[in-house]
């Protein structure tokens, strides 16, 4: 399997890490105005931006290439994105986060908007926290959340209680956390 590493910060130096570990080529590395987009590869992986991405989705399309896209902030455009790829019959996986906790966490706050929508007294609504480095906020796991949950029904201010619940797994420390529990399930040659 040959990668195309599409933004190689953080995320996209972890995901070549993992790769090389497991004997995974990589074909090529792009970023900020460097890399070479000719190489053969059979998926790339782009956790670049949401403007790079804007400008490197038509490339997928023209090279027929599938793509798993990590990066945030570009809801927009994904009807768009979405009807292109149908048409070119690309394969398009995309996540706002990939980690097995966020995800079961957005499936459980999506169950419990639906509980909670016939109890109008209640309201919703997301805080988070991230390291000084984080380039995106609200962060994109936070838009997902958003996204299934009510709008707040009642002000903010001051709180007479408040609930804090934590599923982690041992090794879970953003944003290593889904690449080593990873670790376990494998990048996966051919499925």
């Amino acid at each position: 399997m040959r990668l195309l590493l599409v933004g190689y910060g953080k995320m996209g130096q972890l995901v070549e890490q993992m790769a090389l570990a497991q004997g995974i080529e990589i074909a090529s590395r792009i970023d900020v105005g460097t890399g070479d987009w000719s190489p053969p590869a059979d998926v790339a992986i782009d956790f670049s931006t949401a403007g790079a991405l804007k400008e490197n989705f038509p490339r997928y399309l023209d090279r027929k290439l599938p793509v798993v896209i990590g990066t945030t902030g570009w809801s927009d455009l994904a009807p768009a994105f979405r009807q292109q790829a149908e048409r070119a019959g690309l394969g398009v996986v995309a996540s706002a986060n990939f980690s097995i906790g966020a995800n079961l966490f957005e499936m459980m706050a999506s169950n419990a908007a639906r509980l909670m929508r016939q109890h109008p007294h209640y309201g919703a609504w997301i805080h988070e926290a991230h390291h000084a480095t984080k380039r995106d906020a609200p962060s994109g796991t936070a838009l997902l959340l958003r996204d299934v949950m009510p709008p707040p029904r009642i002000p903010h201010g001051p709180h007479r209680s408040r609930h804090q619940g934590v599923f982690r797994a041992p090794k879970e420390r953003h944003p290593r956390a889904w690449m080593e529990a990873g670790k376990r399930g494998r990048l996966r040659r051919g499925g």
